[in-house]
This record gives C-alpha cells, sequence and structure tokens, in this order.
C-alpha cells in the first residue's frame, strides 16, 4: 500500500503510521528541522505531514503521471517535483515557477545544488542533466519555461 511509517529510533517504536497514498510511495523528504515530512506516489499526489502530529498538512496534485521524486530547495521556499518532466514551485503558494522537460523515463535522482541555483535530474544510469533554475517573477507570471538546461 502507500502507507509511510515513522519510527523513533531511539525508543525502538512505531510513532505514525501515515495512510499517505493510494499506490506505492515513490520518495520522502523532510524538511531542514525535521518536522515536515514530503511524500510522493504512483498516485500522483505530493502530501506534507507533521512528524510530531502524523497529520497531513496540504496535499498537492501533480498532473498526470506518477510524481517519482522530490527536492526541497535550500532556503525552502521551493521544492522540485519530477515524473518524466520537472516542475519547480513555490512549496506555500504549491504554484508552478517553471517546468523542465525532464527525461524519457521517470526521474531517479533530483538534487538542488547548496546555493539553489542550479538542479541536477538522472532518469538511469547513462546520463544526468544540469539544470539552471530561474525564480524570477516574470517566470511565475508567464508559467514559462524559464529555466534551461547547462549539461546533459
Amino acid at each position: 500500500g502507500g502507507d509511510v511509517h515513522i519510527w523513533d529510533a531511539m525508543r525502538a517504536g512505531l510513532v505514525h503510521t501515515l495512510r499517505a497514498h493510494t499506490g506505492r510511495v515513490n520518495h520522502v523528504v523532510f524538511n531542514r528541522e525535521k518536522d515536515l515530512l514530503y511524500t510522493c506516489g504512483d498516485d500522483k499526489r505530493v502530501c506534507c505531514w507533521s512528524v510530531v502530529s502524523g497529520e497531513m498538512l496540504h496535499e498537492f496534485k501533480k498532473g498526470k503521471v506518477a510524481v517519482s521524486r522530490l527536492a526541497i530547495s535550500p532556503d525552502e521556499k521551493h521544492m522540485l517535483l519530477a515524473g518524466t518532466s520537472i516542475r519547480l514551485l513555490h512549496r506555500e503558494k504549491w504554484k508552478r515557477v517553471s517546468q523542465l522537460p525532464g527525461h524519457a523515463d521517470s526521474v531517479k535522482c533530483l538534487a538542488f545544488s547548496p546555493d539553489g541555483a542550479l538542479a541536477l535530474s538522472s532518469a538511469s544510469g547513462r546520463h544526468a542533466s544540469l539544470w539552471q533554475l530561474n525564480y524570477s517573477k516574470k517566470a511565475e507570471e508567464t508559467e514559462g519555461n524559464e529555466t534551461s538546461c547547462l549539461a546533459t
């Protein structure tokens, strides 16, 4: 199923079982403070959870394909969601800033650079793509493809 289990490693006990997704869970990511957990799955949803209470705080449905990977920007204001294409979203508003063309297969690896200016994605063992990200207001307003691939 689509459950996520949160364990207390110090006490070796189950803290919460999150009824996260109707299908397979593909990826989980903590925020920097470790009080929020983001999950994504085959049901095309991204969920934000309180680690303390186990409560779902927000749910976002990505689109037509499963969400395979997530990444949170270093300043935690933005998030990358990947299936075969990659969306850069404003995390609080869940609004698309830009969309990257992506890959032929589902993304298996996704990361921000430490300064948040670049993203790296890979869908297979053969190559990775390095993206220069654009967070400008113009990109948000037009929802255009203002992001460019630097190298593949």
